[in-house]
């Protein structure tokens, strides 16, 4: 409309229209440099959020490494607990269960062993190895079934037709 004005045969060929007209160049040349400033501000928001959030990712990245460390470490203890747990609950339940006593006191200065020690260690030392060995049977259960079925695949069993 502002345009139209210009055009109009009052104001044609004026010094006036020539100056309006690059006012209003102007104007639109700012608008459109304010929009450009807008979208390079917009752009450069976007772009530090994005570092930012690569930032947090590579710390949550050395956090998870940290974390499988640990676990593994964690997983480990807990496999010698499992085993020490095995090794020692046998001879300690025997001994509480047959009131095991293992030095007699009486009558002399030195500590010999009791008479009927044996029977623990009869009963504990089988029991025991029967404990680890389902310890670790149980274990390498997960080991022992993919080697089977990759022998299984491997020999061609599973494709055969009848």
């Amino acid at each position: 409309m502002f345009m139209a004005i210009l055009d109009s045969q009052q104001w044609k060929g004026t010094m006036a229209t020539e100056r309006l007209r690059f006012c209003h160049e102007f104007l639109i040349s700012l608008k459109l440099r304010a929009r450009a400033f807008v979208e390079l501000l917009n752009n450069e928001i976007a772009l530090e959020l994005h570092v930012n959030n690569l930032d947090q990712l590579q710390k949550v990245w050395k956090l998870l490494q940290e974390n499988r460390r640990d676990g593994k470490e964690v997983a480990e203890l807990n496999k010698l607990v499992g085993y020490a747990s095995v090794l020692f609950l046998p001879g300690t339940f025997f001994s509480g269960f047959f009131s095991t006593v293992f030095f007699s006191l009486e009558d002399s200065a030195c500590w010999p062993y009791a008479r009927q020690s044996w029977i623990r260690f009869v009963a504990t030392v089988p029991v025991t190895f029967l404990g680890l060995v389902w310890l670790w049977w149980s274990r390498t259960k997960d080991t022992r079934e993919r080697r089977m079925w990759e022998v299984i695949e491997n020999s061609g069993f599973m494709s055969r037709k009848p």
